[in-house]
C-alpha cells in the first residue's frame, strides 16, 4: 500500500527545509504503524512501503491519524503453488473494498524492487533484469570493438558497476525458492563475461570467473547475504526470526526447497 500525507499548503522560503520536515514529519506518523497491528498479522515495512496481510487495521489507522490511501497504487496477490493458471482471478480473486473503490488483484505486484508472481519463482522479475541489461551489453559490445588497450579495464568495470548490481539487488531471491532462478542468472552472467574477453570454446565456467576475478553468482549471494545477517543481526524482528528459525529447523539436509536461513544454520555466531 502507498500512503499520502494531507499537509498544508503553506509555503516555506527554504525548500530544502521544507521537504526535509514533511519527510521527518511523515516518518513520525507513519513509523508506528507497526505497534497498531497484531502481532499475528504479518507485515513487511520499508520507509513508506508497506506491505501487509490484513487491510481493516490499516484503513483504521489512516483514519485516527490523517493518512489517505492511493487506492490507484493499492493492490493485493495470492500466492499459490498452482502458479498463474487461466482461471487465477476466478479462482483467487476476493472483494477487498477501501471506502468505496475495489482494490484489484495483481499477480505481478512489485514490492521494493522486486516484481512477485503466484508461485514465487521470480522468473517475471529476470525478465526485467534481462531487459535491463540489453543496452549495458551492447554498450560492452561497442566499447570492445573499438579494441582499445583499456577496453577490457573498461568492459569489467562496466559490468561491475551496471548490471552486475542488477543481480547483486537479488541476493535474498536468490537464497529462495526452487533455486532455478540461481541457474539462469549465472547463464546471464557467463554469456556477459565472454562479452568482455574472449575465451576458447570450452573454457569452464570457474576458470572464466577465476580469470576475472568476478566472483560465481552462487558465491556472491551467498557473500552478501551472509553479510546481512551479521550487520542486521541485532535488528529485533531479523534476530526474532533467525532464532525461531534454529529453533524448529535444527536439521534441514533432506529438504527439497530450501530458506535463506538455511545457510546460518552451520555458522559458528548463529
Amino acid at each position: 500500500m502507498y500512503f499520502r500525507l494531507i499537509r498544508s499548503n503553506a509555503k516555506c522560503d527554504n525548500l530544502i527545509a521544507y521537504y526535509v520536515i514533511r519527510k521527518c514529519v511523515f516518518i513520525l506518523f507513519f513509523s508506528d504503524i507497526a505497534n497498531s497491528i497484531p502481532p499475528v498479522v504479518k507485515i513487511a515495512l520499508f520507509a513508506d512501503d508497506l506491505c501487509i496481510w490484513a487491510v481493516n487495521r490499516i484503513i483504521e489507522y489512516c483514519k485516527k491519524w490523517g493518512f489517505k490511501i492511493n487506492e490507484k497504487k493499492t493492490c493485493y496477490t495470492t500466492f499459490t503453488k498452482a502458479g498463474l493458471l487461466k482461471n487465477y482471478e476466478k479462482r483467487y480473486g476476493m472483494k477487498i473494498k477501501i471506502g468505496n473503490s475495489h482494490i484489484p488483484l495483481d499477480p505481478n505486484p512489485t514490492f521494493l524492487g522486486i516484481k512477485l508472481d503466484p508461485k514465487i519463482n521470480y522468473k517475471e522479475h529476470l525478465k526485467i533484469i534481462n531487459s535491463k541489461q540489453i543496452s549495458k551489453i551492447n554498450l560492452i559490445r561497442k566499447i570492445k570493438s573499438f579494441k582499445w588497450r583499456s577496453s577490457f579495464k573498461i568492459n569489467r568495470i562496466l559490468y561491475m558497476s551496471l548490471i552486475r548490481s542488477l543481480f547483486d539487488y537479488c541476493f535474498i531471491i536468490l537464497q529462495s525458492g526452487t533455486q532455478n532462478i540461481r541457474a539462469e542468472m549465472q547463464k546471464m552472467q557467463y554469456r556477459v563475461l565472454r562479452i568482455i574477453k574472449y575465451f576458447p570454446l570450452k573454457t569452464s565456467i570457474k576458470t572464466i570467473h577465476k580469470e576475472l576475478i568476478i566472483d560465481l553468482i552462487d558465491d556472491r549471494a551467498n557473500k552478501l547475504f551472509s553479510k546481512f545477517i551479521t550487520t542486521r543481526q541485532s535488528h529485533e524482528i531479523i534476530a526474532q526470526e533467525i532464532q525461531d528459525f534454529l529453533l524448529k529447523n535444527s536439521s534441514r539436509n533432506n529438504f527439497k526447497y530450501k530458506t535463506p536461513f538455511d545457510s546460518i544454520i552451520n555458522t559458528p555466531n548463529s
